[in-house]
């Protein structure tokens, strides 16, 4: 259970490690555009509104 906990951090890490200048969501702001996003991110960011504050 361990490994597959720490595979899907990583995992995570890889998408939204601001950082990290090679991860999804630092590519996306240094560009504003993100080429063949992950479908993991694309999830997060259709699902914000669960996480927001109002």
């Amino acid at each position: 259970m361990y490994g597959q906990v720490s595979k899907f951090v990583s995992h995570v890490d890889n998408i939204f490690n601001l950082q990290n200048p090679n991860s999804e969501i630092a590519i996306l702001n240094r560009d504003k555009v993100l080429t063949n996003p992950l479908p993991f991110l694309i999830e997060v960011i259709k699902n914000r509104k669960l996480f927001q504050k109002y």
